[in-house]
């Protein structure tokens, strides 16, 4: 746990527990000036006691939203630099070699599976600012291409080999979609490193106010 998320851990508590301090002082200074009844001295009660769980509750949902959200961007930095390494491979050796590269058995590797953490956490990506929104969808949308491109030259090389222009063609663009990807890859990983990096109290902000 780090220091900041002890913090949130702490205050959180201390915010109970101040909270409950003034509702006994609140219902003793009640009763003592007997001002109302003991029906409404407990029906004030319930109502604080309410505030009370609300208040905590939604420290906690806090908490978890925190951690999720630096959790996620752990996640998809280590997807984005898996798929940097794989990228740094895979175009060079396409590059200069047009017309053979589609026989390459690189071919059968899907490029972007319903396994990608894109489609695991689509929803979630709209916790994170317009900028790292933007970043990750253009980034994933050019593997999407390149994918679709790949199965074309994959079908091409599978049931008309022959036609080498057709599939390098396809090849061609799939390896254009990679490098566009690649070029989104360094901003990307530096706002979610950003991100990881910040404490949580930074964290919480962000969250709110997308900034």
């Amino acid at each position: 746990m780090k220091p900041s998320d002890f913090l949130i851990h702490f205050y959180s508590i201390l915010v109970i527990v101040v909270l409950f301090e003034v509702f006994t002082v609140f219902i003793f200074l009640w009763n003592f000036l007997s001002v109302k009844n003991i029906f409404d001295s407990q029906l004030l009660g319930v109502i604080i006691g309410g505030f009370i769980a609300i208040l905590s509750g939604y420290l906690l949902w806090i908490i978890r939203e925190i951690h999720n959200i630096r959790n996620i961007s752990k996640g998809f930095l280590t997807e984005i630099r898996n798929y940097d390494d794989w990228i740094n491979q895979i175009v060079p050796r396409y590059q200069n070699n047009t017309r053979s590269f589609i026989f390459d058995t690189t071919l059968e590797r899907p490029i972007i599976t319903d396994n990608s953490l894109y489609f695991i956490f689509r929803r979630e990506l709209f916790k994170f600012n317009a900028k790292l929104i933007d970043s990750l969808l253009i980034f994933y949308s050019h593997l999407m291409t390149a994918e679709e491109n790949r199965k074309s030259a994959l079908y091409v090389f599978k049931n008309n080999p022959t036609d080498i222009g057709g599939g390098s063609e396809y090849q061609i663009n799939m390896v254009e979609a990679l490098k566009s990807a690649k070029s989104q890859i360094p901003d990307t990983i530096d706002q979610l490193t950003g991100i990881i990096n910040r404490n949580s109290i930074s964290l919480f902000f962000y969250l709110y106010l997308k900034k």
